[in-house]
């Protein structure tokens, strides 16, 4: 077909997905290219006048997006890639190659310092232990010094280095959208390639990265002190409607009034604090609650056991009853009742089920990630159009059940068992509402136990 007929037809048979007029040849070429390799697409708009191509390219069972667009700069490498090669591995910002036996992923530090430097850092004293030259100073500073690492090759014909990004890899992941358009110079990305590996589907290529990845990076951190990972790719993110549904105040700032525990409030600010440590943050945030376990749980405790006292069939002569007040009032650790119900206690003293329906189901996005089907497993869903079901307990319910699985403890009872959540996972990447849900209630239990700020007068 020439390039005056890219406008009929595709392989598909779909009117969708002709080009639209406006698009440029290049693009149009490469859409059609896509549609011969039986590539989905989709035409989307990007301003009023332009257009982006969204390629769905494989990831296993599911499949992720590739948005290109006239102007953009991995457009003229797409035209050359046959793109029906090439799969993405799992949640990492890795590409592979059945035809090839090749396996690239973006690498990065662990240091809390701008991207590229802990990577730099790193290739840079591993060059200078093997002998490269490096550049005048550090050579970490040096914007055109790409480090280049070989690591050999295996007895059984694989090879493995880290150096700078390859065509490829640049046209196919987010590291396109991070050129600079001043420079117009690409970010600078150092990626971990596997060569000559057999690999037939995607799980043996998603294990095979990961196997040879977490070797060489321990052993770099117990040889060189050179910590590094593989780059996740960035998952959307939920959570922030929650923010955006409680606005900040829009009045004149006053003086506080409140005084509030200094113990939960370190706590809270070392949650806050933690931000890209989703599992860290959220038992911080489960910590501050757990503080005031002691004297919620108390109370309840008092009036369970005064309701018990009060019925009129309790007899002082019976062993049963009197035991069950025993039970009652038996203290666990620091407060009365197991943890969940402790928990259970502190949410009913200091959250209402209105305020809990507000947020869990104001508005689609929320609704469809608290009530439906959930994407973490093990962690019961909110319900709150269940009449039977106190809306505060199955907030406890789930806090208790996310809490369980970052822990990886649970009640002797209990049946289900599910594995620990691990950091960097994709659920761990999915927690962002709970957080967010979680760093309200702890924000509601401070304002409940705080206390009228006195300053003495001097």
């Amino acid at each position: 077909m020439s390039e005056d007929n890219l406008t009929e037809k595709g392989p598909e048979g779909s009117p969708e997905n002709n080009p639209p007029a406006n698009v440029s040849t290049e693009l149009a070429a490469v859409a059609h290219r896509c549609l011969s390799a039986s590539i989905p697409i989709e035409w989307r708009d990007r301003t009023l006048l332009d257009k982006e191509l969204v390629i769905s390219i494989p990831n296993g069972r599911v499949r992720r997006e590739l948005i290109v667009g006239d102007n953009d700069f991995h457009l003229s490498l797409l035209e050359k890639l046959d793109l029906g090669k090439y799969l993405y591995l799992g949640d990492y910002e890795a590409i592979a190659s059945y035809a090839d036996s090749y396996i690239e992923a973006q690498i990065s530090g662990l240091e809390m310092s701008p991207v590229f430097a802990p990577v730099q850092r790193t290739l840079v004293n591993l060059a200078r232990v093997l002998g490269q030259e490096i550049p005048p100073g550090d050579g970490i500073r040096d914007l055109d010094f790409m480090p280049s690492i070989e690591f050999g090759s295996h007895d059984n014909g694989w090879s493995l280095g880290i150096s700078a990004m390859s065509d490829v890899f640049f046209a196919l992941t987010s590291a396109s959208r991070r050129v600079d358009p001043r420079r117009f110079r690409r970010p600078r990305v150092f990626t971990l390639k596997i060569s000559g590996v057999r690999i037939g589907n995607h799980d043996d290529a998603h294990r095979t990265l990961e196997s040879i990845a977490n070797s060489l990076f321990f052993d770099l951190d117990l040889r060189y002190r050179a910590p590094l990972m593989l780059s996740k790719f960035r998952l959307r993110r939920y959570g922030p409607y929650l923010d955006r549904r409680m606005p900040s105040s829009q009045g004149a700032p006053e003086l506080p009034r409140t005084r509030y525990a200094p113990e939960p409030l370190a706590l809270y600010w070392y949650a806050r604090s933690a931000s890209g440590m989703p599992l860290l943050q959220y038992l911080a945030y489960y910590q501050v609650l757990e503080y005031y376990f002691p004297s919620y749980s108390r109370s309840e405790t008092l009036r369970r056991v005064r309701q018990e006292l009060r019925d009129p069939r309790f007899n002082l002569d019976d062993d049963g009853h009197i035991g069950r007040v025993i039970e009652l009032a038996a203290k666990q650790g620091k407060g009365f009742g197991g943890e969940r119900d402790q928990l259970r206690a502190t949410i009913r003293a200091c959250l209402d089920e209105p305020w809990i329906r507000s947020l869990v189901s104001g508005d689609t996005e929320s609704e469809e990630y608290f009530t439906g089907k959930q994407q973490i497993r093990g962690v019961s869903r909110l319900d709150p159009r269940n009449k039977q079901a106190d809306l505060r307990d199955q907030l406890a319910q789930r806090i208790y059940d996310l809490r369980c699985r970052i822990v990886h403890t649970k009640d002797t009872d209990e049946q289900d068992n599910f594995a620990l959540l691990l950091p960097y996972s994709r659920e761990a990447d999915l927690l962002g509402p709970d957080i967010a849900l979680i760093r309200t209630v702890a924000q509601e239990v401070l304002i409940a136990g705080g206390k009228t700020l006195h300053i003495p007068i001097s």
